[in-house]
């Protein structure tokens, strides 16, 4: 799994076997910015020109938290 950022603002889960798109993830209100994952590829964070960083949970696809400012 590998998870890119776009200025469509959202984040983009991909299956690196099978090279398609697994989840478009939503919540920044601004371009994405950055991406990283944890090694144990169960979290993500995104930072984006909204001022806030968050937090996803790619198991089940859905954000655990976000921090501002």
């Amino acid at each position: 799994t590998i998870v890119s950022g776009s200025d469509d603002k959202t984040l983009r889960v991909w299956d690196l076997e099978s090279m398609e798109e697994k989840a478009r993830l939503e919540g920044h209100s601004r371009w994405v910015t950055s991406v990283a994952m944890s090694k144990d590829g169960k979290t993500a964070v995104s930072g984006s020109w909204d001022e806030t960083l968050r937090v996803w949970d790619l198991e089940s696809m859905t954000q655990k938290a976000c921090l501002e400012g």
